[in-house]
């Protein structure tokens, strides 16, 4: 997704707000990437600082994601916060992992794609008090009550229980 920078490259310390919704696709974001409900939601501004273009906002997404204790799937809302510099193509001085903008054009895809998918938890739970599925039956103990002992010891470590007893 590409911005255009042309009226705020007209004046120094000129500023621009924009505010969008995107579906995922057009940041690059595929079903296989993150399953996303509806469109993702942009409020960011662009500033022109003199020698740098200063990119600052935040992206909003509700993902599905499945509950690592009872594997439930529920919606999330994400927020992620991005904050970028853009040097005009051709400056000297700057390294190439550097951001660079030609013709009046700044591309946002990545740093907003990045933003969003880096907001999103690798493990989430569906609420804090969620009692998660019984290890032993696999029964979901937020729905029903198993009669499977809690304090049954993997065989495994009965030999660590021999020890705590002496």
């Amino acid at each position: 997704m590409k911005i255009s920078i042309a009226n705020i490259m007209k004046q120094n310390t000129a500023k621009e707000e924009f505010y969008l919704k995107l579906p995922p696709a057009e940041l690059g974001i595929s079903p296989e990437d993150a399953l996303i409900d509806g469109d993702v939601l942009l409020d960011f501004s662009v500033a022109n600082v003199g020698d740098v273009v200063l990119l600052d906002g935040n992206v909003q997404a509700v993902f599905y994601r499945t509950c690592g204790r009872c594997t439930k799937t529920y919606r999330l809302t994400c927020i992620g916060e991005f904050k970028e510099k853009f040097y005009p193509a051709g400056t000297i001085g700057i390294s190439e992992e550097e951001l660079v903008f030609s013709d009046d054009l700044i591309d946002i895809t990545q740093i907003v794609r990045e933003g969003l998918l880096l907001a999103e938890p690798i493990q989430s739970v569906c609420s804090e008090d969620c009692k998660g599925l019984c290890p032993t039956c696999g029964i979901d103990k937020n729905t029903a009550e198993c009669s499977c002992d809690a304090h049954e010891i993997n065989p495994k470590f009965e030999a660590l229980r021999q020890l705590l007893k002496k």
